[in-house]
């Protein structure tokens, strides 16, 4: 499939990012002295014949730099996929809870789009869902048992379609709003469910963790987004 190998290229970038890179820059600074830095993406193992260029970048807040570190990344079109077309990695981290990261993101989209052009953005990869923490509780919550995870293409195209209304959709298509952006559909791989406990190794949420249910919806995610049509 064409977006597999987009999942599995973004990650393999996410991999290298880890590593101390000398392309790191500071790109803007704010007025509460929170500063955006970029880190170029140079150096991986794989995955480098299929991209023009990978970037990520991360918040400076009074000298704090967070760990949570999106990687925008743009096609050559080597694979499949469209010369220029553009993704998005989310790595999601334990540290901090998933409004904070998305909160983050948001600031840090303004700068992506100066770099990349998010009118070729084709999605954005989440990783696996008990990685949000709060908002995989959201969905498992408002989905209850309405979703089978025996890996048929009836029982994800339904899944798919679940998500899409769900509080992942809703958030995304807010986030991407100002960028004449929305959720086109979500691309779903392994689906299957775990026990909380899984999702309290993964992630950090800020809900009663006695509230959350036994078992908790989970798969790789992908967001994938289009323009959105004029109205």
């Amino acid at each position: 499939m064409k977006f597999h190998f987009v999942i599995v290229l973004v990650s393999l970038l996410a991999i290298s990012s880890c590593e101390k890179n000398s392309d790191e820059a500071i790109s803007q600074k704010a007025k509460n002295d929170t500063i955006i830095g970029t880190r170029e993406i140079k150096n991986e193992i794989a995955g480098g014949a299929y991209r023009m260029r990978a970037r990520g970048y991360f918040l400076i807040v009074n000298n704090d730099t967070s760990k949570f570190m999106p990687i925008a990344v743009e096609s050559n079109g080597h694979y499949f996929t469209d010369t220029g077309a553009v993704f998005i990695e989310l790595d999601f981290k334990k540290d901090k809870f998933y409004s904070q990261q998305m909160q983050e993101l948001s600031r840090l989209l303004p700068t992506i789009a100066k770099d990349f052009e998010l009118d070729s953005l084709k999605g954005i990869w989440l990783g696996r869902l008990v990685q949000t923490g709060d908002l995989a509780v959201r969905i498992t919550n408002e989905l209850g048992g309405n979703v089978k995870t025996t890996p048929t293409a009836k029982n994800y195209n339904h899944a798919s379609k679940l998500l899409k209304n769900s509080s992942l959709g809703i958030s995304f298509n807010k986030l991407l709003n100002e960028y004449h952006l929305e959720v086109d559909k979500i691309q779903i791989e392994k689906l299957d469910y775990w026990k909380k406990e899984i999702l309290l190794q993964e992630s950090k949420v800020n809900v009663d963790t006695s509230s959350i249910p036994d078992k908790i919806l989970d798969c790789m995610t992908t967001v994938r987004t289009i323009q959105r049509a004029v109205r």
